[in-house]
C-alpha cells in the first residue's frame, strides 16, 4: 500500500470499530493511525488501557511485475474468446510498467492463418501506466491489421481490435467486429540476420494461446423462392453469467450487496423481457410468412391440377374450330376489302 492508502484505510478502520463498539453498547473510542514509518497501522484507546498496533501485507503490488510466464504480469494477454471477467473492474492508476521495449521493436500478429509484422511506433518506459502501454499497443496491433487489409485484400476494420488494461495487471485484447476471425501473437525474427526477438514475450502475447472471435451475425433464413427473400434475426447470450447474476453478483449477505443483487436481476429480467419480445416479433412474421407461402402454394397445386385434367381431344377440336373460323373471318376481310376497290375502279 501507499502512504495514502494506509491513511485512508486507517480513517476507515477507525470509523468501523467505533461505530461497531457503539452498536454493542461498548463504552469509549479509538483512534487509527498510519504509522508509514513501521508499515503499520496503530490502534489507540482513548480510554485508560494499552495501545495495540498491527502491520499488513498487500495481496498485490502497485508495480506491476513484467514477464510473460506470469498470469497477472503487464503483458499477460486475454485474448477474445477467454475469460473477461476482469473488464469490469477499474484499472489503479498507479499501476506502472518495470521494464522498457523500445520503439521499433517488432513481434507477429497471425489473422485467419497470414502472418504479418506488427512494430512498436513509440516506446513503452519503465514507469509508464499500464493504461498508456494498452493504449500503445492498441496503436501498434491496428497498423498490423493495417498491413493485413493491404496484403489479402480484405477490409477488417482496425479500430475493432482494441485493448484494454485489466486491475490485475493484465491487458485484454479483443475483437468486436463483424467478420469471423482468428488471431494470436508471437516472436519476429529478421531474414537477414536470423535474430528472433523477445517483443511478444515481453509483452506476454507468447504464452496464450490463439484467440477466435465470431460475431454474434445471428442466423439467416430463406423466406421466399426468391434470391433476397431472407429474414435475419440475432439473439445475445441469456446465461446467468452474460446476465450478471452468476456468482458474486448476487450477494445477500449484507443490505448493500442485497440492493445491488436487486438491481442486476432487475436489469437481467428486463434484458429477457426485451428478448422474448424481439423472438415473439420474429415468430409472428414467419407464421405470417408461412401463411403467403401455403396460399401460394395450394394455387399452383390448383393451376398444375386443372392442366393435368385437360381432355386433350376436346382442346384439339377447339382449337380446330376457331383456326378455321379465324381464317374464314380473314377471307371475308379480304373479300370485302377487293369489293370496295372494285367500285372505286368503275367511278374511275
Amino acid at each position: 500500500m501507499t502512504d495514502a492508502q494506509t491513511k485512508s484505510f486507517a480513517t476507515d478502520l477507525e470509523t468501523l470499530l467505533n461505530n461497531a463498539a457503539k452498536e454493542a453498547g461498548v463504552k469509549g473510542t479509538v483512534t487509527v493511525k498510519a504509522n508509514a514509518t513501521a508499515g503499520k497501522v496503530d490502534i489507540k484507546s482513548n480510554n485508560d488501557g494499552e495501545d495495540s498496533s498491527f502491520g499488513f501485507v498487500g495481496t498485490t503490488a502497485t508495480t506491476v511485475t513484467q514477464g510473460a510466464a506470469d498470469t497477472d504480469s503487464f503483458g499477460a494477454v486475454l485474448l477474445s474468446g477467454q475469460s473477461d471477467a476482469n473488464k469490469a473492474n477499474t484499472v489503479d492508476a498507479t499501476m506502472k510498467v518495470n521494464s522498457t521495449i523500445a520503439n521499433g521493436s517488432s513481434f507477429t500478429m497471425t489473422i485467419n492463418g497470414t502472418e504479418v509484422k506488427a512494430t512498436t511506433t513509440a516506446a513503452i518506459n519503465e514507469g509508464d501506466t499500464l493504461k498508456s502501454a494498452a493504449t500503445q499497443l492498441q496503436t501498434d496491433i491496428q497498423t498490423a491489421v493495417g498491413k493485413y487489409n493491404a496484403a489479402m485484400g480484405t477490409n477488417l476494420t482496425a479500430t475493432d481490435f482494441t485493448v484494454t488494461a485489466n486491475k490485475d495487471g493484465s491487458l485484454s485484447v479483443e475483437y468486436s467486429g463483424d467478420e469471423e476471425i482468428t488471431f494470436s501473437f508471437g516472436e519476429y525474427t529478421d531474414s537477414t540476420t536470423g535474430t528472433t526477438g523477445t517483443t511478444a514475450s515481453k509483452l506476454g502475447l507468447t504464452n496464450k494461446t490463439s484467440g477466435s472471435s465470431t460475431s454474434n451475425k445471428g442466423i439467416t433464413l430463406q423466406i421466399g423462392a426468391n434470391e433476397g427473400q431472407t429474414m435475419n434475426f440475432t439473439l445475445d447470450e441469456m446465461s446467468a453469467d452474460a446476465l450478471g447474476v452468476a456468482g458474486k453478483n448476487v450477494d445477500l449477505s449484507t443490505q448493500d450487496s442485497a440492493q445491488k443483487a436487486t438491481t442486476a436481476i432487475d436489469a437481467a429480467i428486463k434484458k429477457v423481457s426485451a428478448a422474448r419480445g424481439q423472438m415473439g416479433a420474429v415468430q409472428n412474421r414467419l407464421e405470417h410468412t408461412i401463411n403467403n407461402l401455403d396460399t401460394a402454394s395450394e394455387n399452383l397445386q390448383t393451376a398444375e391440377s386443372r392442366i393435368r385434367d385437360t381432355d386433350m381431344a376436346e382442346e384439339m377440336v377447339n382449337y380446330s374450330k376457331n383456326s378455321i373460323l379465324a381464317q374464314a373471318g380473314q377471307s371475308m376481310l379480304a373479300q370485302a376489302n377487293q369489293a370496295n376497290q372494285g367500285v372505286l375502279t368503275l367511278l374511275q
